[in-house]
């Protein structure tokens, strides 16, 4: 079973597992509060995805454009405030305690706690809590206390109407005031029904949570001063259940009541979906598969289900950032849902075209004239961000998303998504592009910008920025010729829609096409910026961290130090360089790097391991892996880092699985790091359920469900769930043998000579000029090369004759049905034998159209033994040799098909016994080969 669990009760511990044990479906989440205890440091926090208060934004010095007002997610009412009594004594944190163990399952999907507690007349209760947010059934939650103690048992449920969020002044990624931000305008309860409405104060969004009690127990209940308390009362067992609907008037969709029974049973069902398309497993390390489904599992809580929110930084597990969505989703959790879910992925975009006119309101305010400037944070799409220098200028923000929409056209080559949302959403942030470069003699520059790396703001060609820029650039070029080609009539009407004229597609080409890129040739690395490699580095007795809380940002401006991968990030995402320029940027850039993001490592992990760094790779991914388990940068209370979440399951897919997407396919280049032992996991590509299994840099891929699917391994094209059989010719489709040595005992004669009769058998599977060298090795003879190519062609003369008559009588019985039965079935057949007459056999027996392809001793370097054969039959096929069946009837056959990597059958009464399977004949294997290919 797979879970997070944690044993025993350390006070110091619990804000922060109330982040770990936090629970989710991406509409709503909840912190893993003890509902029972208050603690030092608790955040009893409960959210829906996508709403928002709007609060006054104060400045010390206000400029025209900043914003007057903020996006803030509220916390929502808490209706599981309870105080248990033990014959009337109060269960407290600090009283006599055991057993305590908690749990939060990732295949059923339930959050456990239980332990047992002492009161002070020495009688003990045991105590159990069980909560459960629906996938399924996006607006339910369920929550059930039950209590064993031999006395009296109460429980108080005090659910207080004035709501608070967390503050944190000290700390700039968090809120610093405690506004309110929501309130009751509604509350009933009567016999085990409740319901009680709020409102966010001034963006007037409506949040109604209708509550039903059920159990074994008698109730009362009373409100006063704001508060609603309900008492519970039984005698040695007490259970509560309470189910909860959750509504908003942004989505403005109700859902009814189910049972417990069917709500338990559609959360596992789901989970079982999910993990069957998007599993990860480390085969030979538990506890890191285990952190990798901890992962998976809070990046499913964390993601919207709809179109009306995202991913915030914190998900919803905490108030960090204010549950601001950030660039973050679009670099480093959007890639993952577009390999696990499309419609999630689809959402994330969706979600953001849905901002796309407060985006150009936005660039209006900033003073451009066109184009479209996404907020740097925000929930409604308002810019909540009041520090403009690593804010609103970080323009990359409306590169990556263009980006996502250009992902999303490679991944699903959907001309109609390009028509409805992703053409109109390019064109505006190309514009944008536009307004915020110039066309100077040497090049196309973009000035007063700040990149990734937050400890470097407002410089001149950012790479980053200028990389994705011209992303954006070339990609609105080419799907707008693609739609005035294949869809003139909706490329009309969005070209008078946007008024996009043919001068301006020009300036973003010749933008495009001139866009300058850094590079110092001194270094041999990309520059950062134009100025940044000429700055001093960080003192090295500047050591607080992280430095955004310890020293000024001027201070910190000043000087080569990073927060994180900037222009390195470029290269993962669109990595053009030559390998050795990558390679001194890495490290050189690695070395000045704080880690101060949490976004960090894990781009430095993808590009370790792409340069094949074993230990960095291995290192930085572990970080990775336990971030917030180990509370790397000592504030997971305030919520799940999600960024690195992302990163570090990008890591495993993309980075060890050499996973890339470009333009013509999906590329393939696996790197693993040896301590990380055997990976497989799953994804989808082009609607293709994909398995890979890797070790090192060996892969083997299978598919699971949908089509067959062509990708590029190492640089050649493999179609992926494409099997192939490749036969032998003689002895397994139609015994050429015994004319092969006739041929040869002919030559010898002439050369006086008699060919003993062992070399029928001694002789088959081998080359012509392999067959000479051991007959002239037999009879001690010494020719010249020339001499042997002589004897060579007499011999094949010879065998030629003697085949001429050949026709589809000399097949053997039940070959033409195989054949027909392998081809009706869209199975690839190869033809692999040591013949060069091979193919006019075929042709002569009639069978020449069944084969996709034949491969002879000219077009390797090696014959049998050696796999040069089968491999190449298995490239020229495009299937992977994992995926071939090899029919030989030869010794040296099978020991070439075993060394592909193949499943071998062996016909005939030869010593095959290193074959996989044998039969005495091409008509007794018919049935398995069948089989095998129908999998």
């Amino acid at each position: 079973m797979k879970s997070f669990v944690e044993i025993g009760l350390e006070i110091h511990r619990l804000p922060l597992l109330e982040t770990l044990m936090s629970s989710g479906n991406g509409y709503m989440g909840s912190r893993g509060y003890l509902e029972e205890f208050e603690y030092p440091g608790s955040i009893r926090g409960n959210y829906i995805n996508g709403i928002y208060e709007r609060i006054p934004m104060e400045h010390a010095e206000w400029a025209y454009a900043f914003p007057l007002q903020t996006d803030r997610m509220p916390n929502l009412l808490d209706l599981f405030n309870i105080t248990i009594y033990l014959d009337e004594e109060e269960v407290v944190i600090y009283g006599d305690i055991s057993d305590f163990i908690r749990e939060l399952n990732f295949e059923d999907g339930v959050n456990r706690r239980s332990y047992k507690y002492k009161a002070q007349n020495n009688k003990v209760a045991e105590i159990k809590f069980e909560k459960l947010i629906s996938f399924a059934h996006v607006n339910l939650k369920t929550w059930t206390i039950e209590i064993d103690f031999p006395g009296k048992i109460e429980v108080r449920n005090d659910i207080n109407f004035n709501i608070s969020n967390m503050v944190n002044p000290n700390d700039p990624r968090n809120a610093s005031k405690n506004i309110q931000l929501i309130k009751v305008i509604d509350s009933s309860y009567s016999h085990n029904d409740g319901n009680i409405r709020l409102r966010t104060i001034n963006s007037g969004i409506d949040i109604e949570m209708t509550f039903r009690d059920s159990g074994n127990y008698d109730s009362s209940w009373h409100i006063k001063d704001d508060v609603l308390s309900i008492t519970y009362l039984s005698s040695g067992n007490l259970k509560l259940n309470r189910m909860v609907k959750y509504f908003d008037s942004i989505r403005n969709i109700n859902t009814e009541f189910v049972n417990n029974d069917e709500l338990y049973s559609g959360q596992r069902d789901y989970l079982k979906n999910f993990n069957l398309s998007s599993s990860i497993d480390f085969l030979d390390n538990k506890e890191l598969d285990n952190a990798i489904e901890f992962m998976k599992f809070h990046l499913l809580q964390s993601t919207t289900q709809d179109t009306y929110g995202n991913i915030a930084a914190k998900g919803l597990s905490g108030e960090g950032y204010e549950g601001h969505y950030f660039w973050d989703t679009e670099i480093f959790l959007f890639p993952v849902w577009l390999m696990w879910d499309s419609n999630r992925a689809r959402n994330l975009l969706l979600y953001r075209y849905g901002l796309l006119d407060s985006a150009r309101s936005r660039a209006l305010e900033l003073g451009h004239q066109r184009g479209a400037c996404f907020s740097w944070r925000s929930i409604s799409g308002l810019e909540s961000s009041g520090y403009f220098p690593a804010g609103t200028a970080q323009y990359h923000l409306n590169f990556d998303i263009a980006y996502t929409f250009v992902q999303w056209w490679l991944e699903n080559k959907d001309i109609d998504f390009v028509v409805n949302y992703s053409m109109e959403l390019l064109i505006e942030t190309a514009r944008t592009v536009l307004e915020i470069g110039c066309f100077e003699p040497d090049g196309f520059h973009i000035h007063t910008v700040t990149g990734p790396d937050e400890y470097t703001a407002l410089v001149s060609d950012n790479y980053f920025t200028n990389k994705m820029a011209q992303y954006n650039l070339k990609w609105a070029i080419k799907l707008w010729n693609l739609l005035k080609r294949d869809r003139k009539n909706d490329y009309l009407e969005l070209k008078e829609r946007l008024n996009v004229t043919d001068e301006e597609i020009r300036d973003m080409e010749m933008a495009g096409e001139q866009m300058i890129l850094l590079y110092d040739e001194k270094l041999g690395i990309i520059a950062q910026d134009s100025s940044f490699l000429q700055k001093a580095k960080w003192p090295k007795e500047n050591d607080l961290r992280p430095l955004l809380l310890n020293y000024h940002p001027l201070t910190i401006y000043r000087y080569q130090v990073i927060k994180q991968a900037d222009a390195l990030l470029a290269q993962y995402l669109l990595g053009d360089l030559d390998e050795e320029v990558t390679r001194r940027s890495f490290y050189y850039y690695e070395d000045i790097n704080t880690y101060d993001s949490s976004l960090s490592k894990c781009v430095s992990c993808l590009i370790a391991t792409r340069l094949k760094d074993e230990d960095l790779a291995y290192d930085l991914f572990m970080d990775t892996v336990y971030f917030d388990f180990k509370d790397l940068h000592n504030n997971t209370r305030d919520g799940l880092h999600m960024a690195n979440i992302g990163g570090s399951l990008l890591s495993v897919i993309k980075g060890f699985g050499g996973l890339t997407i470009k333009e013509d396919n999906l590329h393939i280049n696996p790197y693993l790091p040896r301590k990380l032992g055997r990976l497989k996991f799953r994804f989808t590509w082009r609607n293709t359920l994909l398995e890979f299994f890797v070790q090192g840099e060996d892969v083997s891929i299978k598919k699971i469900s949908g089509p067959n699917t062509l990708v590029i391994l190492k640089g050649k094209e493999l179609m992926i769930g494409e099997k192939a059989v490749l036969f032998d010719l003689d002895g397994v489709l139609t015994g050429t043998s015994d004319n092969h040595y006739e041929g040869w005992a002919r030559l010898m004669k002439d050369l006086g000579h008699e060919l003993p009769v062992e070399f029928k058998d001694k002789l088959r599977g081998i080359s012509r000029m392999d067959s000479l060298d051991a007959i002239l090795e037999h009879f001690n003879l010494d020719y010249t090369l020339e001499e042997k190519y002589k004897l060579a062609d007499i011999k094949n003369r010879y065998y030629i004759e003697s085949i001429e008559s050949f026709s589809p009588e000399n097949l053997y019985e039940g070959v033409v049905d195989l054949l027909d039965r392998l081809k009706s079935n869209g199975v690839k057949i190869g033809l692999v034998s040591a013949s060069k007459n091979a193919l006019g056999l075929i042709k002569s027996m009639e069978i020449e159209k069944y084969f996709d392809g034949v491969v002879d001793p000219q077009s390797v370097e090696n014959g049998k033994p050696h796999p040069d054969l089968f491999i190449k039959a298995a490239e020229l096929l495009k299937v992977d040799p994992k995926q071939c069946l090899g029919v030989e009837d030869a010794k040296a056959g099978i020991q070439s098909i075993n060394a592909a990597g193949m499943t071998s059958v062996g016909i005939g009464d030869e010593d095959l016994a290193e074959a996989d399977y044998k039969y005495g004949t091409i008509l007794e294997a018919c049935e398995f080969i069948t089989k095998w290919v129908e999998g």
